[in-house]
């Protein structure tokens, strides 16, 4: 799988609401059609459909979005999901692929969404028997939207929140990519040959890493550490790191924040030796050439 690139701006957003997707002719439409896209590690995500106005008519309990019936967030064809990695949804698994989105609405506010075939139109209604992607949704009042506007949002490392808000009333939901292979998860063995305080002489480092030490801990499953001392940029300074296992003695460096991984400093990976009970030296190095970039010795207890 391909990584999180911090240092390529791995996190970025094409919206694109457009006259017409998919076709070359002009024409001026009730409900305009629109294509959101979001890039994430390198792969799509991407909602496609149109978007009603509300043209001050009755929407939710009314015949145009009746309580209790499914309804596709949209017009004329079903809104699609489109995603290109294995990914969940609020933690439903659900495979790679395209899919047509739809949602039953209720006065409770417990709403349903569930995804079908792509290539239905907005009028099919199908219901949830035997659909294999069902997820409860809750909704919420809100200021009124007068057009249907899908968003997504509050994107930390493979999670995004994706939000449809209409007509005073919204629902969103949680969009998690697969981590793929990466196995960001350490053994209590690893993490007690590893953890400890390693000491960066002048002489190896280099900006911005103009730091003193690198602290390396076992936490919540995690080998984390952390660059201590001297002078570094705020981004480096205090930041908790993770370590991703890449092999016996190569790791990955991730960012974490509030226990979410949310970049990866993808120029650099971590050789740490496997000569003995426990790690002496920790050295990061420029990737593909293989330079070293920081080299830290443990220092004695």
């Amino acid at each position: 799988m391909r990584a999180i690139e911090w240092s390529r701006a791995a996190l970025c957003v094409g919206l694109v609401m457009s006259a017409d997707v998919g076709t070359a002719t002009a024409q001026l439409r009730p409900s305009e059609k629109f294509a959101l896209i979001q890039i994430v590690d390198g792969d799509t995500i991407m909602i496609t459909g149109s978007r009603p106005n509300q043209r001050g008519r009755d929407i939710y309990g009314s015949p145009n979005v009746p309580w209790g019936k499914s309804w596709t967030p949209g017009a004329d064809n079903a809104t699609v999901l489109r995603v290109d990695r294995d990914f969940s949804i609020s933690g439903t698994a659900v495979a790679k692929g395209a899919y047509s989105i739809w949602m039953t609405p209720r006065e409770d506010d417990h709403w349903t969404l569930f995804l079908d075939e792509a290539n239905l139109f907005h009028t099919a209604h199908p219901d949830t028997v035997g659909k294999q992607y069902v997820i409860p949704l809750v909704a919420r009042s809100v200021a009124p939207v007068e057009t249907l506007t899908w968003s997504i949002n509050d994107i930390k490392g493979w999670r995004s929140r994706v939000e449809l808000t209409w007509a005073g009333k919204a629902v969103d939901f949680d969009l998690r990519l697969s981590a793929g292979d990466l196995k960001l998860a350490a053994d209590a063995e690893q993490g007690k040959r590893i953890a400890g305080t390693y000491e960066i002489t002048p002489d190896n480092r280099q900006e911005p890493f103009m730091v003193d030490r690198l602290v390396a801990r076992y936490e919540d499953g995690y080998l984390k550490w952390r660059f201590e001392g001297g002078n570094a940029p705020d981004w480096v300074d205090g930041t908790d790191w993770v370590m991703a296992s890449r092999g016996s003695e190569t790791f990955g460096w991730y960012m974490m924040h509030d226990g979410e991984v949310v970049g990866q400093m993808g120029w650099a990976v971590l050789e740490i030796p496997e000569d003995g009970e426990r790690a002496e030296v920790i050295e990061i190095r420029v990737v593909p050439e293989d330079k070293m970039f920081v080299r830290a010795v443990r220092v004695p207890e």
